[in-house]
């Protein structure tokens, strides 16, 4: 998805929709859930309340929900700030490949997929080689 769909797609009324937050809601204590810290006891009225809004919506426009939309309420990519200096951006970068390779490490060891954890902590640590590269340097005490 290029920055510009992205943009568009949250700019959107669905994006804000009710079950574009609940979608949200319910995947942010998901993974809070997994690292320990979420609350369990509300998965389940949250999947529930997803899955009707899912429902209502494929009934009321007799098709499933465009996969574009739900990866734009899911998307943790930020959007471009063209006001960030080029060295700022860079970290920004940075920061994005660090929280996608930790996700993609998470949901892979979900599911045993040994494969893809390897991909994610590469993802990871590209991001966190990145950051060290465009980190301010520190003037030496000489």
């Amino acid at each position: 998805m290029t920055d510009d769909e992205l943009a568009a797609l949250k700019a959107s009324d669905f994006y804000g929709s009710d079950f574009g937050s609940t979608l949200r809601h319910m995947l942010s204590n998901l993974m809070r859930v997994c690292r320990g810290s979420g609350r369990s006891y509300k998965v389940t009225r949250d999947v529930l309340q997803a899955a009707g809004t899912l429902r209502n919506y494929v009934t009321t426009n007799r098709q499933d929900m465009p996969a574009l939309e739900i990866e734009s309420v899911l998307s943790i990519s930020r959007l471009p700030d063209r006001s960030l200096s080029p060295e700022r951006q860079r970290h920004e970068d940075a920061v994005d490949a660090i929280l996608r390779g930790a996700l993609q490490m998470a949901a892979s060891r979900l599911v045993g997929d040994l494969v893809q954890e390897q991909r994610g902590w590469s993802e990871l640590s590209s991001g966190i080689e990145d950051m060290v590269g465009v980190r301010p340097r520190r003037p030496s005490a000489t």
